[in-house]
């Protein structure tokens, strides 16, 4: 029975974690914010213990700030925060293109081609109901797999490291429709090069579109007060 009880206990931290993550990601908790424990214990019909529990991961992976005698707040990230983001991404991903060119197979390729290809299906549906969630988890896959083929363990280890950060600066720059057209065209490019074996090509595609998705992301944090 104990073992039961602590299974269950284990199931519910993990929802409650991921709720509240995902309240973040999407920013439905705004950047600053003040969060009370007691309040979303109630909000959401736990103990205060799975929601402490879950707070301090999300302060260990940079999404929450906790503050000694003020209290626990969202993560505010400011220009130099995000410009400093995309930098790194940009040498992470243009590193990993350079050591991916010389090992990626035509399967892999396939791989790349059937996530850009499930977007543009995704894109030509939005007409009647945009499925904007779908579409974002086959962003961060497009990316993630970018790593994957590069074969480096310590280059998709720092990839995740950044990852966090990267969903919420990709939440809120790329919620709009036309954005989210721009980054499938942008992934198609990428998706080109691969298959040209052109690596000069490839690395111009990666920039372009981490530039245009850092302007993005500049944009719409200057529309929100000048933080995400």
């Amino acid at each position: 029975m104990a073992d039961l009880l602590s299974i269950e206990h284990s199931e519910l931290g993990e929802k409650v974690y991921t709720l509240i993550r995902q309240e973040i990601l999407l920013r439905r908790f705004q950047a600053g914010e003040k969060l009370d424990i007691y309040r979303l214990a109630d909000q959401l019909g736990v103990s205060r213990t799975p929601v402490k529990d879950a707070v301090n991961r999300l302060a260990l992976e940079g999404l929450i700030e906790i503050v000694p005698r003020r209290g626990t707040f969202v993560t505010k990230f400011g220009r130099r925060d995000i410009e400093e983001l995309f930098d790194a991404r940009c040498m992470v991903e243009l590193w990993a293109a350079q050591k991916a060119m010389k090992r990626v197979t035509d399967e892999q390729i396939r791989q790349l081609e059937e996530v850009v290809g499930e977007g543009a299906r995704i894109l030509k549906k939005a007409d009647g109901a945009f499925d904007y969630q779908a579409f974002s988890v086959l962003n961060a896959r497009f990316h993630r797999l970018m790593l994957e083929l590069s074969g480096s363990r310590k280059l998709i280890e720092i990839y995740d490291s950044l990852h966090t950060h990267v969903q919420v600066t990709r939440a809120m720059s790329q919620r709009a429709l036309e954005a989210c057209r721009l980054a499938q065209a942008e992934h198609e490019k990428i998706v080109g090069a691969y298959q040209r074996r052109d690596l000069k090509g490839l690395k111009a595609a990666i920039t372009a579109h981490l530039e245009s998705t850092l302007e993005g992301s500049l944009k719409v944090m200057e529309e929100r007060g000048g933080a995400l």
